[in-house]
Order: C-alpha cells, then sequence, then structure tokens
C-alpha cells in the first residue's frame, strides 16, 4: 500500500507536465520513477505513453511490453500496444492482446472500445456491435463507448439506432468531434445532405485541421448544386491550413531518363477506381517508367494482387504518420506521385501537403480540385473540364489528355446482355445503381418529371449503402412523394454482395437516369457494357461532366442533355420505342468495344505523354546540372564522351538488331556461342542490358543463385536485367484446373518440365514470383518488377493459353 501512495505521488509531476504539453520533460519525470519501481507496471505504461507522443515508437513498444511481462491482463498497456499493432496492420496479435487482457478484466469498457475498433476494421462488424454495447452497459455515460456503438451501427446500415447513440455521446460530450463527424456520415449516407453538412462544420469547428471531417464536407457539397465560387472558397480554405514550405528533392532533373511514379491509393482492391486504372498500369512501357505503389488501405482483398504484381515495390503505408509516409517518398527518390483519391476514404493528402516528391498529380479519385497547391496538376479532358472557365477554379494546372482522362476496363466475366425488360412488361423501368448519397433534392425532383413525362413507368433503385434501413427508404419515397410520384412506382433492391449479381441486376432496367449534379462512373460504364442507354445532364463543372466524357468518348454524344428539359425528352424519346430500345440494346457492347472509352493502349500513351511532359516542365524550371546532384534512384548517367554498353541477347539464333547475340550455335548474326549456362566468359560491367529468356530453369536449383549474380556481374550500374521463366504458379493452376482438356494440360506439363527433345530442353527447377525476386535481390538488384510484355522479341516470354500468360516475366536493375 506504501509502494502505490509513493507511487501515485512521484507520478504526479509527470502527470502535470503531460497536461502542460510538454511531453519530453514528462517523460524524463517518468523514467526517474521507472528507475525506482521496475516492478511496477504502471511505471512503464506512462513512459510507453510519452514516448509514444515523441515518436519514438521501439521505445514505446518496449516500454509496453515490459509492462504486460509484469502484469498480462494491465488494461493500459494491452490498450497501448495494441493501438500500435493495429496501425502496423499487425491485426491477429492485436486481437489477441485485447482479448489476454479482457479475459483478466472482462468489465473494463475501454478494453471493449479497442476491440470493438479493430473488429469493425476488419468489417467484422457483428462481433464488433457486442464489444461496443457491452462498454456502453458497463459504463452508459462513456462519449467513446457510446460513440464507438454508434460508429459500428452506422456500418451495419442501422441508422436511426446509430443516430441515437451518436447524439447520446455528443450529449455527454458536446465537443468530442469525432462523434459529430460520425453523425455526419450516418446522415450523409441515408441523404439527409444538410443535417451532414452542419455536423461536418461543428466537428471542423472543434478541430480546425479534423482531416476527416474536411474530406467529407468538400466531398459531400458536389452532392447538392453549390455556387462554383463558394465551392473553390471552401477547397482554398481547407488547403490554407497547409501553407506551402520551400522542399528541396534530390531528384535528377534529366529529361530523358527513366522516371519513378509512384501511385498512392486506399482503392487498389474490390473497388471502382481499379476499372479505369488497372489495364493503363498494365500498358505502360517499363523501360520508361517505374512503378510504385503506396497502398493506404488498412487490407487486402482477392483484386489487391493483382495491382501489386504490376508495381517495381508494393508499400503498403497505411498506419504511417504524415511525416513517416514523406520520409519513405523521399527515400524511394519518387519523381511522380499520383494521387488517386483526393478529398475520399484513405487519402493521405496531408502527407502530400508537404511535398514529398518533386511533381505531384491527382487524377481520377476526386471531381474537383484539391485545395492544396502542393499538388501541381490534376489530369482531365476537355469534356469534363473545357478551357477556359475550369480553369480559374483549380489551384493546381488543369492537364487536359488529348482524348478521355478515363478508360473503362470492362468485367472479365459480365453476363451476356439481356433483351430490354420493356419487350416483356410492357412498360419502362428507369434505374440507377448510384450510390445513395447521389440522389439528393435536385436529382429526385428532375427524376420525377421524367417519370410524370412516361406515365407508366417504374424507377429502380440500388445503392451498396443507404437504403437498408426502413427509415431511409421511407425517407427516400416521401421525397418522391414531394413532386406526386406514388410509393408504388419506386422500387428498391437489395444490395448485390457479388460483381456477376450486381451486373445482372441491370436485365430489370431499360434506361439508366445519371445521377444530378454528381455523375455517375462505375455505373455509367457498368451499364452501357450490360447494353443499358444512360441519359446525363451536362452542367458547368467537372462533377456534372463526367457523363459528358464518358458518353462522348464512347461516341454515344445523343445521350447527353444540354438542359433540364432535354434530358427528361432524351428519356421520354428512349422510352416511346420498346423495339429500337431492344436494337439498342443489343449493338452498345460492340459500340463500347472499338471506341476510345475502351482504348488502353492510346490511354497508356496518353498518361506516358503527360508524365514526360510534366517531367520536361519541372527540369526545364530546375535547370541543375546532373553531374551536381548524383544520380537519380536505380540510373547511372554516363558521362557525355563515353560510348554506352553494348546490349547482350542470352539464347539469340540470329541477328537481333542493337543486341550482341550469345547463342548455343555458332550461325550469321552470332556474337557468342557456347553453353548459355556459362558466363565466366564475360566481365564485369560490360553490359548495358541482357536480355535472357527461358534459360534459367534448366539450371540446377543449386547454380540459380550463382548464375544470376553473374548476370548482375556483367551489367553496368543502373543497367537492366530482362528475364523470362515459366510461370510455376499460372502453370501449376492450370494443370490442376479441371476447365482445361487432357491435351491441353499435357502441353502445360511440358511447357513446366521442358520439351526434353534434347538434353539442353530440360527444365529442372520451378520458378514463381516470390522464389524469383528473392534471387535476384540477394544477387544483388535495387528493384524488380513484373511485366506482362518486354515488348521486345516474339518469344516464350510471349506465350499465352487461353489468353493466360504462362511466362513470368521480371525487369531488374542493378
Amino acid at each position: 500500500m506504501e509502494n502505490r501512495e509513493a507511487l501515485a505521488d512521484l507520478l504526479q509531476p509527470g502527470n502535470l507536465l503531460k497536461k502542460s504539453g510538454d511531453f519530453a520533460a514528462a517523460l524524463a519525470s517518468y523514467e526517474l520513477v521507472r528507475e525506482r519501481f521496475p516492478d511496477e507496471p504502471e511505471a512503464h505504461c506512462r513512459c510507453a505513453e510519452m514516448q509514444l507522443a515523441l515518436g519514438r515508437k521501439d521505445a514505446a513498444e518496449e516500454s509496453y511490453r515490459r509492462a504486460l511481462a509484469l502484469s498480462p491482463a494491465y488494461p493500459e498497456a494491452a490498450c497501448g500496444l495494441g493501438g500500435m499493432l493495429v496501425q502496423r496492420r499487425e491485426w491477429g496479435e492485436a486481437e489477441a492482446s485485447y482479448r489476454k487482457a479482457l479475459a483478466g478484466n472482462p468489465d473494463h469498457p475501454d478494453l471493449h472500445v479497442a476491440l470493438g475498433d479493430l473488429l469493425a476494421r476488419l468489417d467484422r462488424n457483428t462481433e464488433a456491435c457486442y464489444f461496443m454495447r457491452r462498454a456502453v452497459a458497463i459504463r452508459p455515460e462513456s462519449a467513446a463507448a457510446l460513440n464507438g456503438l454508434g460508429f459500428v451501427l452506422r456500418c451495419m446500415e442501422k441508422y436511426d439506432e446509430a443516430e441515437d447513440f451518436l447524439r447520446r455521446a455528443i450529449a455527454v460530450d458536446d465537443r468530442f468531434a469525432q462523434a459529430w463527424c460520425n453523425l455526419a456520415i450516418c446522415n450523409l449516407q441515408r441523404g439527409r445532405l444538410q443535417e451532414a453538412a452542419d455536423a461536418y462544420r461543428k466537428a471542423i469547428a472543434l478541430e480546425k485541421k479534423y482531416a476527416n471531417a474536411w474530406d467529407g464536407l468538400l466531398l459531400m457539397s458536389h452532392y447538392r448544386m453549390h455556387d462554383r465560387n463558394e465551392l473553390f472558397r471552401m477547397h482554398c480554405d481547407y488547403g490554407a491550413l497547409f501553407p506551402q514550405e520551400p522542399v528541396a528533392h534530390t531528384n535528377v532533373p534529366d529529361r530523358t531518363r527513366r522516371l519513378r511514379i509512384g501511385f498512392v491509393s486506399g482503392d487498389f482492391r474490390q473497388h471502382s477506381v481499379g476499372y479505369f486504372i488497372l489495364s493503363i498500369l498494365s500498358k505502360l512501357d517499363r523501360r520508361s517508367f517505374e512503378l510504385w505503389a503506396y497502398y493506404t488501405y488498412p487490407t487486402a482483398d482477392y483484386r489487391t494482387e493483382s495491382f501489386r504484381r504490376l508495381f517495381t515495390r508494393w508499400r503498403p503505408v497505411f498506419g504511417l504518420s504524415d511525416s513517416e509516409f514523406c520520409t519513405q517518398v523521399r527515400d524511394d527518390r519518387v519523381d511522380i506521385l499520383v494521387d488517386l483519391s483526393g478529398h475520399t476514404g484513405h487519402n493521405r493528402l496531408t502527407a502530400l501537403a508537404r511535398k514529398p516528391a518533386p511533381v505531384q498529380v491527382s487524377w481520377i479519385g476526386y471531381p474537383d480540385t484539391t485545395g492544396l497547391a502542393q499538388i501541381d496538376y490534376r489530369l482531365t479532358d476537355a469534356y469534363a473540364d473545357p478551357a477556359g472557365v475550369a480553369d480559374q477554379y483549380h489551384v493546381e494546372r488543369l492537364w487536359r489528355l488529348p482524348r478521355s482522362f478515363l478508360c473503362y476496363t470492362p468485367p472479365e466475366h459480365a453476363p451476356e446482355v439481356s433483351a430490354a425488360p420493356c419487350l416483356k412488361r410492357g412498360f419502362i423501368t428507369f434505374g440507377s445503381f448510384s450510390t445513395r448519397m447521389k440522389i439528393g433534392a435536385e436529382c429526385i425532383a428532375l427524376w420525377a418529371r421524367v417519370l410524370h413525362a412516361v406515365p407508366e413507368s417504374r424507377l429502380l433503385l440500388k445503392s451498396a449503402i443507404g437504403f437498408q434501413d426502413d427509415g431511409a427508404r421511407a425517407f427516400l419515397r416521401a421525397q418522391f412523394a414531394d413532386h406526386g410520384i406514388a410509393a408504388d412506382r419506386i422500387e428498391v433492391l437489395a444490395p448485390k454482395h457479388l460483381l456477376k449479381d450486381h451486373l445482372a441486376a441491370y436485365e430489370e432496367i431499360d434506361i439508366v437516369l445519371d445521377t444530378t449534379p454528381y455523375h455517375g462512373t462505375t455505373t455509367t460504364c457498368e451499364a452501357l457494357w450490360m447494353g443499358v442507354p444512360v441519359v446525363s445532364l451536362a452542367g458547368d463543372r467537372h462533377v456534372s461532366r463526367v457523363g459528358v466524357s464518358l458518353l462522348s468518348n464512347a461516341g454515344l454524344e445523343d445521350l447527353v442533355a444540354d438542359g433540364e428539359e432535354e434530358y427528361v425528352e432524351i428519356a421520354a424519346q428512349l422510352a416511346s420505342d420498346f423495339q429500337n430500345l431492344g436494337l439498342i440494346r443489343g449493338a452498345l457492347r460492340a459500340v463500347l468495344k472499338n471506341s476510345r472509352l475502351l482504348d488502353e493502349a492510346a490511354m497508356a500513351r496518353d498518361f506516358a505523354d503527360a508524365m514526360r511532359s510534366m517531367w520536361h516542365r519541372y527540369c526545364d524550371e530546375h535547370p541543375v546540372a546532373v553531374a551536381a546532384c548524383g544520380p537519380a534512384a536505380g540510373v547511372e548517367v554516363p558521362a557525355a564522351d563515353v560510348a554506352p554498353a553494348p546490349r547482350l541477347l542470352i539464347g539469340g539464333t540470329g541477328a537481333a538488331d542493337g543486341w550482341k547475340v550469345f547463342a548455343a550455335e555458332p550461325g550469321d548474326g552470332v556474337d557468342y556461342d557456347g553453353d548459355l549456362l556459362y558466363l565466366h566468359r564475360f566481365g564485369d560491367e560490360g553490359f548495358s542490358e541482357i536480355y535472357c529468356a527461358h534459360v534459367v530453369q534448366r539450371l540446377g536449383l543449386a547454380d540459380v543463385a550463382d548464375y544470376l549474380k553473374d548476370l548482375c556481374r556483367m551489367l553496368v550500374l543502373g543497367g537492366r536485367l530482362y528475364l523470362s521463366v515459366p510461370d510455376l504458379d499460372a502453370l501449376a493452376w492450370m494443370l490442376a484446373s479441371p476447365v482445361y482438356d487432357q491435351a491441353t494440360r499435357f502441353g502445360m506439363m511440358r511447357a513446366l518440365f521442358g520439351g526434353q527433345m534434347n538434353m539442353a530442353d530440360f527444365n529442372h527447377v520451378g520458378l514463381n514470383l516470390d522464389f524469383l525476386r528473392d534471387y535476384l535481390q540477394e544477387a544483388g538488384f535495387d528493384s524488380v518488377e513484373r511485366v506482362a510484355s518486354f515488348g521486345l522479341f516474339a518469344d516464350a516470354s510471349e506465350a499465352r493459353v487461353d489468353s493466360i500468360p504462362i511466362s513470368l516475366n521480371l525487369i531488374a536493375v542493378k
């Protein structure tokens, strides 16, 4: 007892220093206490809190673990360590830490809240709800517990109950900014836009730099028609919170070198952004660009791997502070950083405000200026942002791509186009699968006019969020009733969680009505792909002109209305001819396939040209001598009077323009001949590039590492190795798949083990991406990236079966 009282007294000075904000002095005070009481977990825990506040994460984690070693269920230490583990996405250990502490402290509300928050992050909302309810039951006046429960209920779309708990949290603590922000989202997702805006503004008034509240307010301001000047001022007010400061970058301003482009997004997963970015990344010329990913979402899904394989480096940055994120980007020496989020979820705009890369670009994710002068450009096109007026409402410089700023990649396994439902039903079904948040008062008023113009028609709606709550559906129907539309003309579908079911639901719709003022993007493309025409109203700003860009690039300009009257006329005209709708439905997919909207190669060229031109402008504005800056990341800049090293092709059979050829047999155009598996004849740093296709798998397992080290030795610094082998993962999957017949699988077996027509045609080792990347990095290569094609030779590296690549192609840079 005396020890506990002495401990409490000795901790008091540190507590006061902590309250004053002097964390360094508080830590020093707590450390003195810890020296005197090394067996007291509280002393270690207080030290950990201050170490964490000072950014000393390793020391903080050690202190928390020492506290738990002394008392395995110590709740404060479990909460602190668990929070650190969550930031590192070490979900399993974090959950175990919380549950172990709860076993010893079953009535500790903070532990229930912490575990509930973790489970909610992992979309385990039913479990999360249990722990949040338990926390509220233990401590009914805990604002944190009430807010946590309101948050989880909102995620479960139980909006009325969520609002009740969030308002209870605010009643306990009306300065709880997070509760105000959650209340805003709760209102927003069920279409109560004014209430949402008011709650967001309250959160910002309490915390001026509350990024989530700013993001929510700015994004939702596009769901209804705001004065453009007012909307621009709001974005500038956000940007003013992050004044631009001079930043020195060490990237070499060389106009012609290979550029390192970083992409920042939380949407490298099953998300609409994937339909507009995945194919472009796969088409970019890897000889000109090196692609790095900065993934901001806490978890991955089945589509994440499709993205991961397209990047040289994959950086999971969820949980990094802004400072840590910027340090990572600068250490990676990224030349151009492309933000794909804007003011949408899981963005890192506050980090980009520190200008971690010399050139920064906003693209795809957000339909307006970010408000940050530190972002140099925004990619768009002349349809979405016509030259002249749009420029004055952006702090970034608008960079208009020559065709479209979007390129749609349809889902691989979309259902076949169905017949128009009106042919069977005898009446028109209008529809929209856009999110509930886009269906505001202006949109409902316009759609009601369409329904009045086509008296027997129905309106079918589906949204991933916003319609599952009885109160939310009643509110929606009441909004239509205010315009004289009976409730039985409005049908609301439940969400379709599988993509194939979502796409199949378009068979219920004859004509899609685009939302206004916030147009659809993915939903518009999906509708067209499923044969459903989309009517769109052109507005005066990007958010209201995306439909103009999509439909114009699809060759469907006739579906774009310049005013509300024309919007109603186009919809009514389409609805008046059932047979014509059937013909349109049957033709739309073919129209799309041959349109600019699906021209992946052209879009990749346009994007590449934009990146290179932006870089040229940067170089012109920073005319620093290359030699003074040192080499760029992964690039050796040769002296002007030194001839570049030659390129070596291993395994060729004859002359190859621009390459020295190393073949198994002598012949015309062959520079070296002999056993391709022995490289000792070649000196060090003699080649700028080496091409080696389907040779390495012929080595024994013990020889692979040495062979790759020889290849690295033979390259100059910054030299590139183009390496391909049979893809073990793809071939093994195809061999085991019942989809393929016996003859095809026999061919896969030969591809895996070699044709074995002669002694040089036996494969002795199987290699997949993980194995080969490890070997290359061990051999001394600085970067390794997977590419679909080298674009150099028509050889085994281009092999495919049933459109599936069976060659693993890598570019490794020394």
